[in-house]
């Protein structure tokens, strides 16, 4: 992490705007998007709402909460954000209007509308999909969805909707690294009888499983090339000043948001 000017950066590839962690990349394509942060001062002592899309409630009300603050934030209407009931799966939806109440379970979505996609995450991966024609994906995944294809579901996906693999830019946002990301054997063995360069073994009864570089795999079988991937997120456990993380908190903790906008880019 470093700064330059007004703006902070997260490993040469995400720049902190306003409170918000955004892709560089994905900025110069002009794609809306963004994955919230926790609240804390910042270093010029100034407060920014870092996860003013995150509160404590995990029921609808809490949800509606989230999603209220998070469209004064982005000053768009309620109306245009689409979420999911998420639960830790493989499933992806194409979304073509508004889903309301929350109601739609999967953990992907897949627009070319104009449309915001939003997923929560604390430690699970927030994994955005873009071309530059408007098809755009959003994914929560966590260990169980990315072992059942959540990955392969939302390039397959968004190619189905219409996007050019060549030209599609895949991002995963902040989430749990492989520094702090152990699991015992019984998990571990999911992971080693395809990954096996992905599970490191402790000696003492834990392995740390990278998820990070397992999508990486998972997404250059799917034909994407190393050069349209962005993984190189700050790890969530790791830097408690920026962000949640279930592993670090358990229960006591709040939620960030990945979000993405379908539609036509806009241009600066």
């Amino acid at each position: 992490m470093f700064s330059k000017g007004d703006q902070i950066f997260f490993s040469g590839s995400f720049v902190l705007d306003k409170g918000v962690l955004k892709s560089i990349r994905l900025l110069q394509l002009g794609i809306e998007h963004g994955f919230s942060l926790r609240f804390k001062k910042d270093l010029v002592g100034q407060l920014w709402p870092f996860g003013r899309f995150a509160l404590f409630r995990k029921d609808s009300l809490g949800l509606q909460q989230e999603l209220l603050l998070l469209s004064r934030r982005e000053e768009r209407p309620e109306s245009s954000w689409v979420l999911c009931n998420q639960v830790h799966g493989s499933r992806v939806e194409v979304v073509k209007s508004k889903i309301t109440n929350f109601s739609q379970t999967a953990d992907g979505m897949v627009t070319k509308e104009n449309l915001f996609l939003g997923v929560y995450t604390a430690d699970c991966l927030g994994v955005l999909i873009a071309d530059a024609k408007g098809h755009v994906a959003c994914l929560h995944a966590g260990w169980r969805g990315i072992l059942s294809g959540i990955i392969e579901q939302g390039i397959k996906q968004i190619i189905d909707k219409g996007a050019l693999k060549e030209h599609l830019y895949l991002v995963v946002g902040p989430s749990i690294g492989p520094c702090c990301f152990t699991v015992k054997l019984d998990v571990a063995k999911l992971f080693q009888k395809n990954y096996p360069d992905c599970v490191n073994d402790l000696e003492n009864g834990t392995y740390r499983v990278d998820l990070w570089q397992v999508v990486r795999k998972k997404s250059l079988f799917m034909g994407l090339s190393d050069e349209q991937l962005e993984i190189t997120p700050p790890c969530t456990c790791c830097l408690s000043r920026y962000f949640y993380s279930y592993r670090r908190e358990k229960e006591i903790m709040g939620h960030h948001i990945a979000f993405i906008k379908g539609g036509m880019p806009i241009r600066g």
